[in-house]
C-alpha cells in the first residue's frame, strides 16, 4: 500500500509540471505503469536528454561540456608547490565535481596533474569535505554540483543547508543563475519567488534550508549541501548526518545514486566543528591503514589463508573524502611577461602555477591575489589562503607545534639524567577520565625519602581516556597496562573529597588498591600549571623543549592544539572547558608533581599524617 501511494504521489507531481489540471485522475494503470521506473518523469527526460544529450561518460567528458556548452571553466589541473609532496588530501577544484558528479567511480591519479582512473565499484566515499581558500569558488562549485545532479539524474532530491541563510542563499543564488542560462532554462519547471526553492520538469528539486534542528531532522534526501560548515551548530550537523538515502539510476555513475553529504569551508580555528570533521576522518584513514599493514603481516606469514589484495591508487575508506586546495589551484595561469624572481609568491609558488596549461588553470587573476596578500598579516594568509594550519591566536599552547614536539619511532634524546615513570590523572564520570604515562628525566634518582632534582625533560609515552566507569576500573586498567608500575600518580585534587552516598574518595579507592597516588604537591593554580607547560613546550632561553609527545598520544595532542580560550571574552583566562581539557589537565597535575623538587616514593602514605584520612 506505501508502495503504491508513494507512486500515486509522483503521478500527480509529474502531471502538475507538465500542465495537466486533472490532478486528481491518476488512474491504478497509470501507477502501475511507472513500477520500477526509477526515471522519474519521462516526457521530462525526453526534454533533458533533447536539450543537453546524454551525461558525460568521463571527467574530460564532462570538462568539455562545461566549458563548451555552459562556458564554465574549473581549475582541472593540479598545482603543487614547490617542495611539497602530493598526497591524497590534495586536489584542484574540478576534482571535487568529479567525485559528486560520479559518485566516486572516478579519483584523481596520486601525484598526477591531469590524469583520472576509474573504478569497477563505487568504492570511495559518497561524502566529501571541501576544505578550500577563501574566494576559492566552494560555494559557485556546489552550485555545479548541484545543477549537474538535478539535470542528469532525475526525480534527484537536493537541500542546500548553509551556516547562515545568507550563505545559502548565495549558492542558491549562484544556482539560479546557472539555470537562467539560455542551454537550461526550458528545464525549470517552478520556482518560487524567494528563490528557496526550484524544480526540474524531469522531477529533480532543491531547496534551502534553515540553520535549525527542526529544519534538517524531517528531511530525506539524496545530497545535502552543506557549506561554511564552520558557522554550523554541532547539533544541527549532526542531525544532518542523517538525511540521505539513496536511488537507483543507471549511468556514467553506476546503477545507483549514492546518498552523500558535502561539507564546505575554510579551516578558520583548530577548535572548531571544520576541524573536528577533518581530524575525525584522518584518524578513520590511519585506522584503516593499519588494519591492512596488519592483514599485509599475518598474509605474509601464513597466519591468514588467502592473498593480499592492495588497496587501490587513491583509494580511501575513511567514509568522507578530503578534497583540500589553496590559492594557487584558482589562479589564472600567469602571463609570460610576470617575472617570478620578483613574484611575493615565489616562496609558496616556486613556479608551479606558470606551468599548468590556460585551458585548465583557475579563475582569479594574479594582480587580485597580489592585492589580497597585501592586506593580512603572514599568519592569516597561510591560514585562510594557503591552507597550511588554523589560526591560532585563541589558544592556549600556540607554542606546540607537531613537528617539534611530537615523536613517533624512539624517545628523543636525553641529557644523561634518572628516569622514572610517572602518571597524571584528571578524574571524570559522564566527561572522560584521563590518565598519561610519562617518562620523566630528573636531575638525580628518585629515591624513596631523598630530593630527585628538578626534571630535566618529560617524555607523554602513552595515555587512557575513558567515561562512565568507576574509578576501581581505571585503577585496575593502570595497574593492568603494559607500561610498569608508575613511580608515583599526580591525581586531580577534587578526587579527595568523599562522595555523600558513598562516604569514599577516589584517591582513597585507588590507594586501596596499592597505586601510589599523591594530591598534596600544589595549590592547582590553573594559570601557574598552564605556563609551565608553555615553558616546557618552548623555553624562553631557545634551548631545546622539554616536552614531547608520542604520536599515539592522538587525545593529548588534539588537546594541545585546540584548548582554547574565549573569543568573545579576551579579559578570561581560564581555558573553555568544551572538551579536550580533560587531557591538558592530567598533563598540568602531571608537570607540576614532576617539576617540584620533594621526595615522591611514599608521599601518598604520607598524605594520611598530614591528615587526609582515607576510608
Amino acid at each position: 500500500m506505501r508502495e503504491w501511494f508513494i507512486r500515486r504521489c509522483e503521478m500527480r507531481r509529474t502531471k502538475k509540471m507538465t500542465g495537466d489540471v486533472s490532478l486528481e485522475q491518476v488512474t491504478d494503470t497509470e501507477i502501475e505503469n511507472t513500477k520500477g521506473n526509477t526515471g522519474g518523469n519521462t516526457e521530462g527526460n525526453a526534454r533533458v536528454e533533447e536539450v543537453l544529450g546524454k551525461p558525460p561518460a568521463t571527467p574530460e567528458e564532462l570538462r568539455t561540456w562545461l566549458r563548451s556548452r555552459l562556458g564554465i571553466s574549473i581549475a582541472s589541473q593540479l598545482v603543487v608547490r614547490a617542495g611539497e609532496k602530493p598526497n591524497l588530501e590534495m586536489a584542484a577544484p574540478f576534482d571535487y565535481v568529479v567525485h559528486t558528479f560520479f559518485e566516486g567511480r572516478f579519483a584523481r591519479v596520486k601525484g598526477d596533474p591531469v590524469w583520472y582512473i576509474r573504478y569497477e565499484s563505487a568504492d570511495e566515499p559518497p561524502d566529501s569535505i571541501v576544505w578550500a581558500c577563501r574566494g576559492g569558488g566552494k560555494t559557485f562549485l556546489g552550485a555545479v554540483a548541484t545543477m549537474l545532479d538535478m539535470v542528469f539524474k532525475p526525480n534527484v532530491e537536493v537541500r542546500i543547508l548553509g551556516g547562515s541563510l545568507a550563505q545559502s542563499s548565495r549558492m542558491m543564488g549562484y544556482l539560479t543563475e546557472l539555470f537562467e542560462h539560455a542551454l537550461l532554462a526550458p528545464l525549470v519547471a517552478s520556482r518560487k519567488a524567494a528563490g528557496a526553492k526550484l524544480e526540474l520538469v524531469n522531477g529533480s528539486r532543491v531547496e534551502i534550508l534553515a540553520q535549525s534542528e527542526t529544519s534538517v531532522r524531517g528531511v530525506r534526501v539524496h545530497k545535502l549541501r552543506c557549506d561554511e560548515v564552520e558557522m554550523f551548530s554541532p547539533a544541527v550537523w549532526e542531525a544532518a548526518q542523517l538525511t540521505t538515502k539513496s536511488m537507483a539510476l543507471a549511468g556514467p555513475w553506476g546503477a545507483r545514486v549514492r546518498g552523500a553529504v558535502d561539507a564546505m569551508s575554510t579551516l578558520h580555528v583548530p577548535y572548531g566543528l571544520m576541524q573536528k570533521i577533518i581530524t575525525s576522518t584522518r584518524d578513520a584513514e590511519m585506522d584503516v591503514k593499519k588494519a591492512e599493514r596488519e592483514r599485509l603481516r599475518l598474509v605474509a606469514s601464513g597466519e591468514l589463508a588467502g592473498e593480499y589484495v592492495p588497496r587501490r591508487v587513491g583509494e580511501q575508506h575513511a567514509g568522507r573524502r578530503i578534497f583540500r586546495w589553496d590559492v594557487l589551484q584558482s589562479m589564472q595561469r600567469c602571463t609570460m611577461e610576470h617575472v617570478c624572481v620578483r613574484c611575493k609568491l615565489r616562496e609558496a609558488c616556486g613556479g608551479a602555477v606558470r606551468k599548468r596549461s590556460s585551458s585548465r588553470s583557475g579563475h582569479a587573476p594574479l594582480s587580485d591575489i597580489l592585492a589580497l596578500q597585501s592586506r593580512v598579516g603572514m599568519k592569516t594568509w597561510d591560514a585562510e589562503m594557503l591552507c597550511l594550519r588554523p589560526l591560532r591566536a585563541d589558544c592556549v599552547f600556540t607554542e606546540f607545534d607537531q613537528e617539534l614536539h611530537v615523536f613517533d619511532d624512539g624517545l628523543p634524546q636525553g641529557q644523561g639524567g634518572h628516569h622514572v615513570l610517572m602518571c597524571g590523572m584528571d578524574f571524570g564520570i559522564r566527561g572522560e577520565t584521563a590518565v598519561l604515562w610519562a617518562d620523566v628525566e630528573c636531575e638525580t634518582a628518585p629515591d624513596i625519602g631523598c630530593s630527585r632534582g628538578p626534571m630535566i625533560r618529560i617524555r607523554i609515552l602513552d595515555e587512557m581516556h575513558e567515561a562512565n566507569k568507576a574509578v576501581e576500573v581505571h585503577g585496575a586498567a593502570i595497574k593492568n597496562s603494559p607500561w610498569a608500575m608508575p613511580h608515583s600518580i599526580a591525581a586531580d585534587p577534587s578526587g579527595r573529597h568523599r562522595g555523600k552516598e558513598t562516604g569514599q574518595s577516589c584517591v582513597g579507592l585507588l590507594i586501596k588498591q596499592g597505586l601510589p597516588v599523591t594530591t598534596n604537591w600544589m595549590d592547582n593554580k590553573i594559570k601557574d600549571g598552564l605556563e609551565m607547560i608553555r615553558r616546557a613546550l618552548r623555553p624562553a632561553n631557545g634551548d631545546v623543549p622539554r616536552l614531547h609527545v608520542h604520536a599515539r598520544c592522538k587525545t593529548l595532542i588534539r588537546a594541545l592544539e585546540t584548548l582554547h580560550y574565549d573569543a568573545t571574552r579576551p579579559e578570561d583566562l581560564n581555558p573553555v572547558k568544551d572538551g579536550p581539557d580533560h587531557a591538558v589537565d592530567a598533563l598540568r597535575y602531571l608537570m607540576m608533581m614532576a617539576s617540584r623538587k620533594a621526595p615522591r616514593y611514599g608521599e601518598w602514605i604520607a598524605e594520611r599524617e598530614r591528615g587526609y584520612e582515607y576510608p
